[in-house]
């Protein structure tokens, strides 16, 4: 695939994808990896979509240069464990976070995205809610760039969606926002208000502090009735 895309100078989009995670899966279990080599300069490309298991996408990626990548789309099936660093250092070399202080994260069936406008998103399929918090901190537990400048969070669930929160726990949820350090506006929608807002009061604050674990949170929006979660509310904003 790379010797391929070393003769493609002029290639501007690249999209890959499997059907069938599960025998690539098994493929890569059993694969020999051959010895890194210089990477090809991809002068042109500036759209990347991938959909993938994140074993293959890291190798993809520490045997390509795409210095004016501009749009990222990666879709990953759940595994126990994500070690994504390639995937990050090609973050930490784009442009696409300059400009984008806001992102959405949107809890589907079996699945979860996190969107930073136009230009990137990242998706984690085949999980359920209880996977999809651990998933997603350790995914963005690299300094994730767009997660330690990110200003504002929209946290919802999708159209058509069921929540299953069975199994969630509040340290999942403070895990996730551990990484928020430059959160200034938090919004929530009915689905979720109910069950972010008691974490945010969880016991540990009593420890951490509030300050510590959103240190320069200003706007707190809630969608839906505050009257079950007024006192959790008030808690909160006096920590």
């Amino acid at each position: 695939m790379v010797t391929c895309l070393s003769a493609m100078p002029n290639l501007k989009m690249f999209c890959l994808g499997f059907h069938h995670y599960k025998s690539i899966q098994d493929q890569l279990n059993h694969w020999q990896r051959p010895p890194p080599l210089t990477p090809p300069v991809l002068p042109s490309l500036t759209k990347f979509k991938f959909n993938s298991p994140s074993e293959y996408v890291e190798d993809l990626l520490s045997r390509i240069d795409a210095p004016l990548l501009y749009i990222i789309s990666i879709c990953l099936s759940y595994f126990p464990i994500f070690d994504t660093p390639q995937l990050h250092n090609l973050l930490a070399c784009t442009q696409i976070f300059e400009s984008c202080s806001g992102a959405d994260v949107t809890f589907y069936g079996e699945g979860v995205y996190f969107r930073l406008g136009h230009q990137f998103d990242l998706g984690i399929l085949g999980v359920t809610l209880s996977r999809h918090l651990p998933s997603l901190a350790q995914v963005f537990g690299w300094s994730f760039p767009p997660i330690c400048t990110l200003k504002l969070l929209d946290i919802r669930l999708g159209k058509h969606s069921k929540l299953h929160s069975q199994g969630v726990e509040n340290i999942q949820w403070l895990e996730l926002f551990r990484l928020l350090t430059a959160l200034e506006t938090l919004h929530l929608d009915k689905n979720f208000a109910p069950l972010i807002v008691p974490a945010l009061r969880h016991s540990q604050l009593a420890t951490e502090g509030a300050t510590q674990l959103i240190p320069v949170l200003q706007v707190l929006f809630i969608e839906g009735p505050l009257y079950p979660l007024q006192e959790a509310i008030d808690e909160f904003i006096t920590a």
